[in-house]
């Protein structure tokens, strides 16, 4: 009786192990399809995603956010978030600079990178609505 226990558990872990493996390599396809779909556009997955990000944070906040807020967001390190948000600075997407009070930098996406998103948007919509 043990051990037939034993084996249904073993059973279990498997199928989820395999659904988090199919899960996993769902996620890969998407993000194929994104990149190649975001070509156009200029921006990287990464860049993309920091970008709607910094949006949707400022939507829910009303106000600027932080950089690390975004980052903590989207689950990615404080470098690649730097990067990408310096690239989306220098292409006049977001504008970054410090707070009122000096003790930390604050960023809001720009008109011209509300468009971007606007403009990506039914290609990414369509994109991921594509089976993988």
């Amino acid at each position: 009786m043990v051990e037939a226990i034993d084996e249904e558990l073993d059973e279990m872990v498997d199928l989820q192990l395999e659904r988090q493996k199919r899960q996993w390599l769902s996620a890969l396809r998407w993000r194929r399809r994104m990149k190649a779909a975001l070509e156009p556009s200029g921006l990287t997955f990464t860049e993309w995603l920091v970008l709607d990000a910094t949006r949707s944070l400022v939507n829910r906040s009303g106000d600027c956010v932080s950089p690390n807020d975004v980052a903590h967001d989207i689950e990615i390190d404080a470098m690649a978030n730097w990067h990408a948000m310096a690239v989306l600075d220098h292409r006049g997407l977001v504008s970054r600079g410090c707070s009122m009070s000096g003790k930390a930098w604050r960023v809001f996406v720009t008109q011209k990178g509300l468009d971007l998103l606007r403009a990506t948007q039914p290609n990414l919509e369509q994109v991921s609505a594509a089976e993988s």
